[in-house]
């Protein structure tokens, strides 16, 4: 019973901290955007980009230059968050429905703990998954439990690469997101 209680209080404080990633990613996006929009309005108050052979740098504008870049990287980190999310809410998806058929139509249970390889090339699987549909397996598929059992360990590892970057990205975002503010704030001071 107490496994149970655990595994009951695992599940819930879990679904938490997704519920709240979610919201966090989304909220540090529509503020970076909103920040964004805010920037490019005040464009027209620097003075134009000249590049000649005088070593002078307005510093000014490089600071507001700098701010642009940055906000627009966080919500690029916040993008790449929210969909290395959402293939990895898919995939689950998929490998709940991959454990369940295995069990009806193999009678054998799928390994319940992810692989151990280590160094995977997250970024080539999020790009192909970007880019190409996501097949998983089919109902055709479920013959040979070693090749099933291959598939699903597969997708397992990815799920679990997806989540490392779904975090590392989300990291980035609002340390970048603070940074771009607290520069941005400097502007503010030095050049009134």
């Amino acid at each position: 019973e107490k496994i149970k209680e655990y595994n009951d209080r695992h599940h819930y404080w879990r679904d938490k901290v997704f519920s709240q990633l979610g919201f966090s990613i989304n909220f540090f996006i529509t503020f970076g955007i909103a920040f964004l929009i805010y920037l490019l309005d005040k464009r027209n108050d620097y003075s134009d980009l000249l590049i000649n052979s005088k070593p002078y740098i307005n510093f000014e504008f490089a600071f507001y230059l700098l701010c642009v870049i940055a906000i627009f990287s966080s919500i690029i980190y916040g993008g790449i968050a929210i969909l290395s999310r959402l293939f990895d809410l898919r995939i689950t998806s998929h490998i709940m429905k991959v454990r369940k058929k295995t069990f009806k139509k193999l009678g054998k249970k799928l390994p319940e703990k992810f692989p151990l390889v280590q160094n995977t090339k997250i970024a080539s699987k999020f790009i192909k998954l970007l880019f190409k549909k996501f097949n998983g397996l089919n109902d055709n598929s479920f013959e040979n439990y070693e090749e099933i059992k291959k598939e699903f360990l597969d997708m397992r590892l990815t799920t679990r690469e997806l989540g490392k970057l779904t975090w590392k990205s989300h990291k980035r975002q609002v340390i970048i997101f603070f940074t771009t503010i607290l520069v941005f704030g400097i502007k503010l001071i030095i050049w009134k």
